[in-house]
């Protein structure tokens, strides 16, 4: 509150002596005007100082999470490889053998063909009963085994063209389609696709280091498993549990 005094007239009252006079004074409360508060703010140091430390618990807490992300990645790589080999171990319980090599780089699978060395298509190919995927096994067969026909040709474009989960390590690349490589002759039961799924994970052919596959019949019926169409399997003796029609 603010108070005034202010002057005011002769008052009324008993006479005053000769030559005083009675002056009254009033004094007025009036309620101080609000004052405006300083606006408050950072000062630019301080505005510094709190982003260089939001940056510094960034570039601490990063690298732990990428560690714990990675981490994550490899148990998955792990629970693919685990699957793959029970897959493996199935497959050995029902027909006796590990899944064969196939017939070469140029033949994917054919469901009309069955399992071991008559199948053209490699070892992930005759897993995919095995992994919840007989669909997409089923996927190239047009019931002709001796035969390569314009559907055959057009579903085993579907089934290179599909990625699976379980044959991708996700610590290397994700699961899905990539360019198709080029500057080289595809499979000669399939249509040549602009995309192709991938996978991480072999097989063991043994100690030999040649090319496993790089000499195969380039039609149906094949031949003979004594032919030269063969050679290269017949002579390198391959000792691993998967290689050219190993079964």
């Amino acid at each position: 509150m603010i108070f005034y005094i202010v002057k005011g007239c002769q008052g009324a009252g008993p006479p005053a002596e000769a030559g005083n006079k009675r002056r009254v004074y009033t004094v007025i409360a009036m309620p101080e005007a609000p004052r405006r508060g300083r606006c408050q703010g950072f000062t630019l140091v301080e505005l510094l100082t709190v982003v260089a430390i939001i940056a510094l618990l960034l570039a601490l807490l990063l690298p732990a999470v990428q560690s714990a992300r990675e981490s994550a990645r490899v148990v998955q790589c792990r629970n693919n490889l685990r699957q793959l080999v029970t897959a493996a171990s199935s497959h050995v319980t029902a027909h006796g053998l590990f899944p064969s090599g196939g017939w070469g780089l140029r033949w994917v699978g054919d469901a009309d063909r069955g399992f071991g060395p008559e199948q053209p298509g490699g070892w992930a190919y005759s897993l995919l009963p095995f992994l919840e995927q007989q669909s997409l096994w089923d996927l190239p067969g047009d019931g002709q085994p001796a035969a390569i026909t314009a559907i055959q040709r057009q579903r085993a474009r579907q089934l290179v063209e599909t990625p699976l989960a379980v044959l991708h390590c996700p610590s290397r690349r994700s699961a899905r389609q990539y360019p198709a490589p080029g500057g080289r002759a595809w499979a000669n039961n399939l249509d040549t696709p602009p995309v192709v799924a991938r996978t991480d994970y072999c097989a063991s052919a043994g100690s030999r280091l040649a090319c496993v596959g790089s000499a195969a019949p380039a039609s149906l019926p094949e031949p003979p498993a004594d032919s030269t169409a063969w050679l290269v399997n017949v002579e390198a003796g391959y000792d691993g549990l998967v290689h050219q029609r190993s079964g």
